[in-house]
């Protein structure tokens, strides 16, 4: 992903262009040619392991790009947080706040969290879904995603951190730089139409909090039923756990009901903060993917369908949006704090039990 930040005076102006040419030779937060990827420490797998291999495989026939809000943590002059809210079409984001722009796509996702040199650790494998935990470093920076490709989408959430300045004129302008970006990604090749008939897709989610930057995992369970008003979902995502804690993360479950799919069968609800967003993927429907937002929390999902389902497309009539579905609602949070507490340090996810301690905090 580009970050640019807009300069406040001339020798900012300077700098900013040096940051954003460096950025994007480097392959880290930058839109470069896919496969260039950030370097790693050397004890990577590299680009041929099966995430890389499937979500390579993915990117030529995406369509369809998700992004969630972007949280950006600034030090220095500037200090505090900037959200900005993304605009998604087709394979591309971009949005601004606060003098900072975003941009991403499906190559510069693919290439800086999935495909690149980096450390690579399984968290979970459940529900066909392979879940790992990416590290990678570049000059001045170091990233870290929870990401899973499926057959034809794949999801993750990513965190970036711009560590150290590479010159001393550079070390004098991040002090009002953007330190740190906290984002969800989904993206595939849509199935470009919602099914009619019930089903239900099972998998897992990534996530992070918002404030603490902390990664979590659980599960996903989205279930589409039809009505005379069309087809429409809802999704849980139980099982939530703190993997730097190894506890259970102090919203356990979250959940959207009533919320309507579009003839392309795409759907999006809610407001910055409460809201989900996602696609069915696969000329099938195989699979659901998308973003959510919540109690704190910033999360992608995957899933696939469940063996008993059997759906089939519609034809093409009606507008986006049609079939009249039921507007979508969020449900509220499951428990009111954003973050962990150490109370919930007694009620640990077996499954987190998996994944060493000390490998899954990500905190300033």
């Amino acid at each position: 992903m580009k970050i640019i930040t807009t300069p406040i005076n001339p020798l900012s102006a300077a700098v900013f262009l040096a940051l954003a040419v460096a950025s994007c030779s480097r392959g880290v937060g930058g839109v470069a040619e896919l496969g260039s990827g950030p370097e790693s420490d050397g004890s990577s797998p590299g680009p041929t392991s099966a995430t890389a291999s499937k979500a390579m495989s993915i990117g030529p026939r995406s369509d369809s790009l998700l992004m969630s809000t972007v949280h950006i943590q600034r030090t220095g002059t500037q200090s505090g947080s900037v959200d900005i809210d993304p605009s998604c079409s087709s394979e591309t984001c971009a949005g601004s706040n606060a003098g900072i722009e975003i941009t991403n796509s499906v190559d510069a996702t693919i290439e800086t969290a999935f495909s690149g040199s980096a450390n690579e650790d399984t968290v979970s494998t459940e529900q066909g879904i392979t879940l790992v935990k990416r590290t990678w470093r570049a000059a001045g920076e170091e990233g870290q995603g929870l990401v899973a490709a499926l057959g034809q989408s794949g999801f993750g959430v990513i965190v970036e951190t711009r560590t150290q300045a590479e010159t001393p004129v550079q070390m004098a302008a991040l002090t009002d730089q953007e330190a740190q970006r906290v984002y969800a990604v989904a993206f595939g090749e849509r199935s470009e139409k919602r099914p009619t008939a019930a089903g239900a897709w099972r998998g897992q989610m990534a996530g992070v909090t918002r404030e603490s930057v902390e990664f979590l995992h659980g599960d996903a369970t989205l279930t589409y039923s039809i009505s005379s008003r069309g087809g429409s979902l809802s999704a849980e995502f139980s099982n939530i756990t703190n993997l730097a804690r190894n506890a259970a993360h102090s919203t356990p479950t979250v959940r959207f009901t009533n919320i309507g799919t579009d003839s392309s069968g795409s759907f999006s609800q809610g407001i910055q903060g409460n809201r989900i967003q996602g696609a069915f993927y696969g000329s099938s429907f195989e699979e659901i993917a998308g973003t959510f937002e919540q109690s704190g929390i910033i999360a992608a999902y995957g899933t696939l369908k469940a063996r008993s389902s059997s759906q089939r497309s519609e034809p093409d009539v009606g507008s986006p949006g049609g079939g009249g579905s039921q507007p979508a609602t969020p449900n509220p949070p499951s428990s009111s704090p954003a973050e962990d507490s150490p109370e919930s340090s007694s009620a640990a996810h077996a499954r987190a039990g998996s994944v060493e301690e000390n490998s899954d905090s990500f905190l300033m």
